[in-house]
């Protein structure tokens, strides 16, 4: 979704929703550009709660006002990243776009 009126700054947010998994699960998410370059990657720092059902919300700025798609992958993980604990998530957008949730959620 566009962050300015001059669309130069493009704002990548994906929401996650999970089931239980155990305590305290490190999530990233890392978005690709279109020649599948890493753009950024963002994490929680401190882990995500997952003993309960929750919602994960995922969000990085594309600065670069050239790219118009990207791709963004999700994974539950450890502190590591060595130890998955999800199937990841992934979702191809055009920057500008705006989509609607999925009701499947994650399989942890």
């Amino acid at each position: 979704m566009p962050l300015t009126k001059d669309n130069k700054l493009h704002q990548v947010k994906v929401i996650v929703d999970y089931a239980p998994i155990g305590l305290g699960k490190y999530a990233y998410m890392k978005v690709y550009g279109p020649n599948k370059t890493l753009l950024k990657i963002s994490s929680f720092p401190h882990g995500v709660d997952t003993i309960a059902p929750g919602k994960a919300k995922f969000a990085t700025t594309i600065s670069d006002s050239t790219i118009k798609q990207v791709s963004a992958y999700v994974m539950f993980t450890d502190s590591f990243r060595n130890a998955n604990y999800s199937n990841p998530t992934s979702i191809n957008l055009n920057l500008g776009q705006t989509l609607q949730p999925q009701r499947e959620p994650t399989k942890l």
